[in-house]
């Protein structure tokens, strides 16, 4: 026998074979997962589950395994079945319990889909309790993460509203055709004057569907009852150029109900909006927003425009929303994406306090812009008159107002000031870069919130927040994206989207957790 090395034989017989807890190292990733989901609360993750039949695998144990895949980068389901199969800690969370892909994956897609946000929270909830976050302050961002659709799947707006405008103007001098071979039988195509139907924007889309339908089911009627072969194949070739175009129509209409309101979509993931990445490729994309606090993610929601402000508002009101605000900040800080008036008057709503900076908050600290005299803010303004008075000494007063609507039914009112003449004024082209009289708007609510966030942001708490915001957050996304290597997700539509972010978010949880055990240990 070679005693150089130990010994070693290969298959033999354990009497005593060692306990899979024996083989989990305290301190484990595992191990820190396992404490955290089983003082979730049971009643919260069972009542998605309305029983009968053969029992499911427990929810808790399926929690545990999909969480630990995502913190060790695994998101296939047919990995993650291998994987209890042969892996020591999948078989120690698992209880030696090997459910195959199919099972996973309905329970990853669907069945923990409906209590993942209450887990979600409760792990926040967690997180608190032990000391992990205070949630005084937190900060809040959005980035731009591809949707699994296809790179060159795009529908726009733009195009689809102008293809339906031409749509249904051939759909209308169609009419006016048919009806002029058919000018003995008017009545038969209806009463309403054809020329109205010659001007698409005069009609609604409802109405030429309605008489192009109408029409075609009476065309289609004659076909088969006129003895004139010559005008029988006239009149066929028009009802399939009439079919041909209402179903264009109808195609049209489906596409503007899928956009609702957004510039664009994808043909294999209608969710996706196309946006701009940091590298500058237009992609089909989510714009998950997050609310971060000692890079833990305390929030999470997916937003499907490209702006971070148009989503603040459900995102925080996600957060203010569980168990009766128990999870309700003190303060929230965010960059100059984020500040608006709707958004601040929000804030104030809510009793949170405001530190997101408003677009140029950056450039009031500049000297170009304090030694601007020509910028409304910095021209001499009468309160009694409510006019301003430029560098030129000509008074710029109030002539109306303007009202507008947010996406989400804010209204927004701003006065309009213009110049009374600026002929001849020889600081014209210092002052102003169009044609005709200086004019600009000016909001009076966001000037007030504007000046209380300017407080806020430049007292010594502010400026502390400002500086912490970066490495908060943006550490987060960063391990996110390039630890965790999350640049696409791999589901498709919103709401399973929005069910992968969290599934990331839980991991990422966890193994902040888990390095901060080591660190004290």
């Amino acid at each position: 026998m070679n005693t150089k090395f130990k010994g070693y034989t290969q298959g033999q017989l354990l009497l005593l074979p060692p306990s899979l807890e024996e083989l989990i190292a305290p301190g484990h990733l595992a191990r820190v997962i396992n404490d955290f989901i089983e003082h979730l609360d049971p009643n919260s993750i069972n009542n998605a589950f309305r029983g009968g039949g053969c029992p499911p695998y427990s929810p808790v144990m399926m929690l545990k395994v999909i969480i630990y895949a995502y913190c060790s980068k695994t998101f296939s389901v047919r990995e993650m079945e291998r994987n209890l199969n042969q892996d020591i800690v999948y078989m120690w969370l698992s209880g030696m319990q090997r459910p195959d892909h199919n099972t996973i994956n309905r329970f990853r897609g669907y069945y923990l889909s409906k209590v993942l946000d209450e887990v979600f929270f409760q792990v926040v909830w967690m997180l608190k309790e032990q000391g992990y976050i205070s949630l005084k302050e937190l900060f809040v961002d959005g980035t731009k993460i591809e949707a699994n659709a296809g790179r060159y799947t795009y529908v726009w707006r733009k195009s689809t509203e102008h293809n339906k405008e031409k749509v249904k103007k051939k759909i209308a001098l169609l009419l006016e055709e048919i009806d002029r071979i058919n000018a003995k039988e008017d009545n038969e195509f209806g009463d309403r004057p054809n020329e109205e139907l010659t001007i698409g924007e005069r009609v609604s889309t409802q109405e030429i569907k309605a008489k192009a339908e109408e029409t075609n089911l009476s065309l289609k009627k004659k076909i088969f009852t006129t003895g004139d072969k010559k005008e029988a194949s006239v009149l066929k070739k028009k009802c399939r150029e009439l079919d041909q175009n209402i179903e264009k129509l109808k195609e049209y209409e489906s596409r503007e109900e899928i956009l609702n309101g957004r510039n664009s979509y994808s043909k294999t993931d209608k969710d996706a909006t196309f946006m701009r990445d940091k590298e500058g490729n237009l992609r089909p994309c989510y714009n998950p927003l997050i609310s971060t606090e000692n890079q833990y993610l305390v929030n999470v929601t997916l937003s499907q425009n490209s702006a971070d402000n148009v989503g603040l508002i459900e995102h925080i009101n996600k957060l203010l929303g569980w168990n009766d605000g128990m999870l309700k900040p003190n303060d929230y800080v965010g960059d100059a994406g984020f500040g608006n008036e709707e958004n601040y008057a929000y804030l104030l709503e809510q009793g949170v306090g405001n530190y997101l900076k408003y677009n140029n908050f950056g450039f009031e600290q500049s000297n170009k812009y304090i030694n601007n005299r020509f910028l409304p803010d910095n021209m001499s303004y009468d309160q009694q008159e409510d006019c301003y008075t430029c560098p030129a000494e000509r008074k710029i007063v109030r002539i109306g107002e303007s009202k507008r609507e947010t996406a989400t039914g804010y209204l927004v009112q701003t006065k309009v000031y213009q110049c009374a003449d600026c002929t001849g004024c020889q600081m014209a082209a210092l002052c102003k870069k169009s044609p005709g009289n200086k004019m600009f708007t000016k909001s009076e609510n966001l000037e007030i919130f504007k000046e209380q966030t300017r407080r806020n942001l430049n007292s010594d708490k502010g400026i502390g927040l400002q500086n912490q915001r970066g490495p908060d957050v943006e550490t987060v996304f960063a391990d996110v994206k390039h630890n965790m290597g999350i640049r696409r997700f791999s589901l498709r539509g919103l709401e399973k989207t929005t069910m992968e972010m969290l599934w990331i978010g839980l991991a990422h949880n966890m193994r902040k957790v888990a390095k901060n055990q080591k660190k004290v240990a």
